[in-house]
C-alpha cells in the first residue's frame, strides 16, 4: 500500500495543478476529525452486517485484520498517515474527481468519483484507478461540462 500510494499519489502530484495547490488549514482540522468518525461508525456498522449477513463476512474481515500483525502497529499507523492517507486523497480527489468533475459537470462528477471509489473499496472493480483513468481518457462528449473551478482545496 505504501507503494501504491507513493505511485498514486505522485502521479496526482505530477499530473494535477490542483492536487500540487492542495494545503491543508487549521479550519480543515475539525472537518477532518468529523468525517473520521463517521467513517468510523459506518465501518463498524458495515462490519457488524458482513460478519452477520455474507456467509464468508467473517472470515475475510479477520483475515483483513490479521494484516495489523505484519508490521508494528506505530508503522501502520505512520505510512498511514503520513503516505497512504495523503496519497489517496490526492489521488481520488485531486485527480480523479478534479478531472471527472469538469469534464462531467460538478455532480455528475462527483457522482462518478464517488462510484469509482466505491468499485474499488468493495472489490468489485479492482483494478479501479484503471478504471478511472480509461473513463478520464475517452473522448470527451459534445454534451460535456466542462467547469475549472468546481473543485477548490482552500
Amino acid at each position: 500500500m505504501t507503494s501504491t500510494g507513493i505511485i498514486l499519489g505522485g502521479l496526482a502530484l505530477m499530473t494535477s495543478g490542483r492536487a500540487r495547490g492542495a494545503r491543508i488549514w487549521p479550519r480543515h482540522v475539525p472537518v477532518g476529525l468529523r468525517s473520521a468518525g463517521i467513517l468510523y461508525v459506518t465501518f463498524q456498522m458495515g462490519d457488524r452486517f458482513a460478519r452477520r449477513f455474507l456467509p464468508a463476512g467473517d472470515a475475510e474481515i479477520r483475515e483483513i485484520y490479521a494484516l495489523r500483525t505484519i508490521r508494528p502497529s506505530a508503522e501502520i499507523g505512520a505510512r498511514l498517515a503520513a503516505i497512504i492517507g495523503p496519497a489517496e486523497e490526492l489521488f481520488w480527489r485531486g485527480l480523479i474527481q478534479s478531472a471527472l468533475m469538469r469534464r462531467f459537470g460538478r455532480w455528475r462528477g462527483a457522482a462518478l468519483a464517488a462510484g469509482e471509489l466505491g468499485w474499488e473499496v468493495v472489490g468489485t472493480c479492482p483494478h479501479a484507478a484503471g478504471c478511472s483513468v480509461r473513463l478520464l481518457i475517452q473522448p470527451p462528449s459534445r454534451n460535456a461540462a466542462i467547469n475549472e473551478d468546481s473543485t477548490t482545496y482552500s
